[in-house]
């Protein structure tokens, strides 16, 4: 699937370029192009700080209401003056919310990618390859770059679940 943006020449939903020769590589890798990645974490914070204003005037009108009513549901009268001399107290409840919401759904956009993820992801490649895979498999069946594919391997290598015999890795059980 292609995704398309001004000044771009072709990016995929992996962020990676078009497989069509070095040339092709090179002349995306040097343009200032905006992959699919930074199209998601705009749109993420959008949602985000939109998902905490709601949240955070929210909180503060249910504060206010509480203060208007003295938390008694069924009110006889309300108490508009006291709710009124309250409305600071209210909105900061309200941003507190809103922080709150902020941080918590920001909480995944921030972290860095794990590393177990990308090592099960070999793993299953290497268990549906019978065990035995090389370096050019991982790259194209997977979204890790060369550089990150051998980043896992060597970890995974270092860890006694792979070993490496003439550029073909073997799986160990």
């Amino acid at each position: 699937m292609l995704y398309r943006f001004p000044g771009a020449t072709r990016v995929t939903s992996t962020g990676k370029p078009g497989r069509r020769g070095a040339a092709a590589s090179s002349t995306w890798a040097q343009g200032t192009l905006r992959t699919f990645a930074d199209v998601q974490n705009e749109g993420m914070y959008w949602q985000r700080l939109f998902l905490s204003l709601v949240a955070g005037l929210g909180a503060a009108l249910v504060a206010y209401g509480m203060v208007y009513t003295h938390g008694n549901p069924r009110p006889a009268e309300g108490d508009p003056l006291l709710a009124f001399r309250l409305i600071p107290l209210e909105l900061l409840a309200g941003v507190l919310v809103g922080w709150l919401v902020y941080r918590s759904v920001g909480a995944r956009i921030g972290m860095s990618p794990r590393d177990d993820i990308a090592e099960r992801m070999v793993l299953r490649l290497a268990m549906r390859r019978g065990g035995r895979f090389t370096l050019e498999d991982l790259v194209q069946a997977s979204p890790l770059t060369e550089s990150q594919a051998r980043e896992v391997l060597a970890r995974l290598q270092s860890h006694g679940r792979l070993s490496e015999d003439g550029g073909r890795y073997q799986l160990h059980s």
